[in-house]
């Protein structure tokens, strides 16, 4: 029964950290989608 507990406490840790991981990989490509879109509003009103 050990062996099951162990295995069932790595698989919530790496589920843990895989919605994690998700969530901050998907905050960095907000703030690059952001950084990249304000950007393009600074360059064409530059060029106006």
């Amino acid at each position: 029964m050990a062996i099951q507990s162990s295995d069932m406490l790595y698989r919530r840790h790496e589920q843990e950290w895989a919605a994690f991981r998700d969530a901050v990989q998907q905050n960095e490509n907000q703030k690059r989608n952001t950084t990249v879109g304000e950007e393009a509003g600074r360059k064409s009103s530059d060029t106006v």
